[in-house]
């Protein structure tokens, strides 16, 4: 393997440090379109993309193939993630009170009258800590039938 050159280097540090603007439009030297992801991920797409160049050397056609292939099931996957139908119900009793989450529909989980987009945010609202709501609350696991 071929050692990066100092120039190399001194590149990627320089995209290390880049703001969201400056990420973007060296991002545009790559890329046609304008990304909506966040910045650390066009940073590291920026980085591979300078490595490519520096090595001569672009994937191939048929890991492209096996990439896309991974995200059409990664895709079918998110689509039957949620392993209960609208209107059930998970009870946690946390620290002598009982809490009621109820399910309404995709990122719509009800609690105390208010909607949330996720278990985890009522967990820490309960909890007053960081959780992962579905275990907090002892939710099936995703992509289960």
């Amino acid at each position: 393997m071929t050692t990066p050159t100092p120039s190399l280097l001194a590149e990627i540090a320089r995209v290390q440090r880049m703001d969201a603007n400056e990420i973007l439009i060296k991002y545009g030297r790559f890329f046609d379109s304008r990304s909506t992801r966040n910045v650390q991920s066009l940073r590291s797409e920026v980085i591979y993309k300078l490595q490519e160049e520096f090595y001569g050397r672009t994937i191939s056609d048929q890991t492209v193939d096996i990439l896309n292939e991974s995200l059409v099931k990664r895709t079918e996957r998110k689509a039957t993630r949620e392993p209960h139908s609208p209107g059930t119900q998970y009870t946690r009793i946390w620290r002598g009170t009982t809490h009621v989450l109820t399910y309404r529909g995709e990122k719509e989980y009800e609690y105390n009258g208010q909607i949330y987009r996720s278990p985890s945010v009522v967990a820490k609202l309960i909890t007053g800590t960081n959780w992962n709501g579905r275990e907090f609350f002892h939710m099936p696991a995703l992509n289960a039938k």
